[in-house]
């Protein structure tokens, strides 16, 4: 977690009717401030969104599990419990969002954020360096059109084991 230095509020709830996607290129970075849309957080990535889903595992798979029994070792470039992250993001897809959602055909992998919250003290930010995010399925919701985007964080070739995730409160 990264916390502001200045004390945030924790004695309220946080506005859950303000609830943003940020999904851009993987070359933006993961700044506080979002000067210019060279950032994750900046207006021009935004998207409004239905529901967002982040789930995160960091199970012992069968290597580990092997390990433990004492039976054998797992191999040198295995890593034991690294953390999986996946999700998904529903939205209603605007005119103006259909090129960039058709774009994802031809690249997939992109940085994602989710911001809960609009005051400063009671924001939530999650973001993903690098995430690769399968071809949305589209449905119709009230006459607009639908769109899932699940996704999976990578490591990509932006980023590290230290900005691979981040969750914020500030």
């Amino acid at each position: 977690p990264d916390m502001p230095i200045p004390s945030c509020d924790t004695t309220t709830t946080i506005d859950q009717r303000s609830v943003q996607a940020y999904i851009s290129d993987e070359s933006v970075t993961m700044d506080w401030a979002a000067d210019d849309n060279t950032s994750l957080f900046h207006a021009d990535n935004a998207l409004d969104v239905t529901a967002v889903s982040w789930d995160f595992d960091r199970g012992i798979s069968t290597p580990g599990l092997t390990e433990m029994t004492g039976e054998s070792f797992p191999p040198a470039s295995y890593v034991v419990n690294e953390p999986s992250i996946s999700g998904s993001i529903t939205l209603l897809l605007r005119p103006k969002d259909f090129a960039f959602m058709n774009s994802l055909r031809d690249e997939p992998r992109r940085s994602i954020g989710v911001r809960l919250g609009t005051v400063d003290g009671k924001i939530i930010e999650i973001a993903a360096k690098s995430a690769h995010l399968e071809v949305p399925s589209t449905s119709e919701a009230d006459g607009a059109t639908s769109i899932d985007i699940p996704f999976t964080v990578v490591r990509g070739t932006q980023c590290d084991d230290e900005d691979k995730f981040f969750l914020r409160y500030r």
